[in-house]
């Protein structure tokens, strides 16, 4: 599993070495982590990515509203939605990249359950 290092405002970098740098125990550090990037995968793509109106309109007619619902959609399955084509491909992917996320990752903790739906 990723590890994730802190960084200013609340956003998360993902980082995939197992090195853990500081006084916590690993474990704790873990939980710790797991909590504040489900936090950034909870927020509104709306409030805390700046997409274009034209993105944004489609993720919000495709019912995708959370950071959470994005990071585990494919390029394809957004290159299949009404308006959606390689430029708003593109912003997206710079701007999860921009806080340290990316499409297409595997989110199996609460509250989703893995198949890209959070858990009610």
């Amino acid at each position: 599993m990723d590890k994730v290092s802190m960084l200013c405002d609340g956003y998360e970098r993902v980082v995939s070495s197992g090195a853990f740098f500081g006084k916590k125990p690993p474990e704790r550090a873990e939980s710790k982590t797991l909590s504040r990037l489900s936090r950034i995968l909870l927020c509104s793509i709306e409030e805390e990515m700046e997409l274009s109106i034209r993105s944004q309109n489609c993720l919000d007619k495709a019912g995708i509203t959370l950071i959470g619902e994005l990071v585990q959609k494919s390029a394809s399955d957004l290159l299949a939605l009404k308006n959606f084509g390689r430029t708003s491909l593109k912003e997206i992917e710079d701007a999860l990249s921009e806080i340290g996320l990316s499409l297409e990752m595997t989110l199996d903790f609460p509250p989703w359950n893995g198949d890209g739906k959070r858990a009610e």
